[in-house]
């Protein structure tokens, strides 16, 4: 109510087609299109179509969307998927290029299952887990950041109203986190800290914070990805993607004496 849900932000009426390809590895996200239109169309009066269409017609009239909210849709995409197999002609079906591309896409399926049951390349977790063994044996690490910017352990809550809100499940608890308001205001808390607290973090979304700001700040580096995977296979630099807005960046000493 009150358009509350607006405030997440406005998607345009193509955006469950689009991202439904993006997320599903474009051959994928294809292939669940084209099933599941072909069920809808060749089954008009099944109880399935009388269900889901309107269902998704429905989210198509919500200006905020994500493709979650199309999970109750899920479990029928390997019936749709055996469905429009069924119905292909059989000597496409018996063709070297297609059957290829079926073996392919069934062996690039089985390594995304594989990699997406590996808990440590979940860039979440492996920070999780980074900080966790940073923070074991010391009396007290503070983390600063901005409260308009997201990080691990806070985002910004607009249903009720805007206020920010705290995730402290994965926080460590010898860990303390602070908001500002502005990065002025962080610059002020991160210097007045130093001066009794030898671990001082900055979260941030800015790559090249230690050009605007005139703390002294040092950049750790992290990926929860293998060397050898970021040496071999970075194409494009696509390992840095998921933790290129969520830097780490240590406060030095000298903040401490100004």
């Amino acid at each position: 109510m009150n358009s509350h849900i607006d405030k997440f932000g406005i998607k345009p009426w193509y955006f469950y087609l689009s991202d439904t390809v993006s997320k599903g590895f474009v051959v994928y996200g294809l292939a669940i299109l084209a099933a599941t239109c072909w069920f809808f169309v060749r089954n008009p009066k099944h109880v399935i179509t009388w269900t889901m269409v309107p269902f998704l017609l429905a989210h198509q009239l919500v200006g905020h969307k994500e493709l979650r909210f199309l999970f109750p849709v899920l479990p029928f995409i390997p019936f749709f998927a055996v469905l429009l197999a069924r119905d292909l002609p059989q000597r496409l079906l018996r063709n070297r290029i297609v059957r290829l591309v079926g073996v392919l896409a069934v062996v690039l399926n089985f390594a995304l299952i594989v990699y997406n049951v590996i808990p440590i390349k979940n860039t979440d977790i492996f920070f999780y887990r980074m900080m966790d063994d940073y923070c074991r044996g010391k009396e007290r690490v503070c983390v600063l950041n901005v409260k308009d910017e997201p990080t691990y352990y806070s985002y910004g809550e607009f249903m009720i109203g805007p206020r920010v809100v705290t995730a402290r499940f994965y926080m460590p608890r010898n860990m303390e986190l602070r908001l500002a308001g502005s990065i002025s205001e962080l610059e002020r808390e991160a210097r007045r800290l130093r001066r009794t607290c030898p671990d001082v973090f900055i979260l941030s979304g800015d790559e090249r914070l230690p050009e605007h700001t005139a703390l002294p700040v040092e950049k750790v580096a992290w990926n929860p990805y293998p060397k050898w995977i970021i040496r071999y296979f970075n194409f494009n630099d696509w390992v840095s993607l998921s933790i290129r807005r969520k830097n780490l960046y240590k406060v030095g000493a000298s903040a401490g004496e100004k």
